[in-house]
């Protein structure tokens, strides 16, 4: 846990934010006297947009994604443009 003093808050915010961001517990004194404790807030609501892309493709490329092509498809592998040429009435 680390400490910071109250002079610390007023003075250098900055770093005790950083601390808390961090997750870091942070003990409040004054004068020596503890104070009391300082405790980061837990994450919740949203993602950081890059998070919540990788989310996305996990939900949509995972194994349970994974499991439903193996189903469907089973061990057929389609080279260059298979799909298209397997399309009735394809324009390619």
């Amino acid at each position: 846990m680390k400490t910071a003093t109250v002079r610390d808050l007023r003075n250098n915010f900055a770093k005790v934010s950083r601390w808390l961001k961090a997750g870091e517990q942070v003990q409040l004194t004054s004068r020596g006297e503890p104070m009391g404790v300082i405790t980061p807030e837990k994450k919740k609501g949203r993602l950081h947009p890059r998070e919540a892309a990788n989310e996305k493709f996990r939900k949509r490329f995972g194994p349970e994604h994974t499991a439903w092509l193996k189903k469907v498809y089973g061990g057929k592998v389609l080279k260059g443009n298979g799909v298209l040429l397997m399309r009735e009435g394809s324009k390619w």
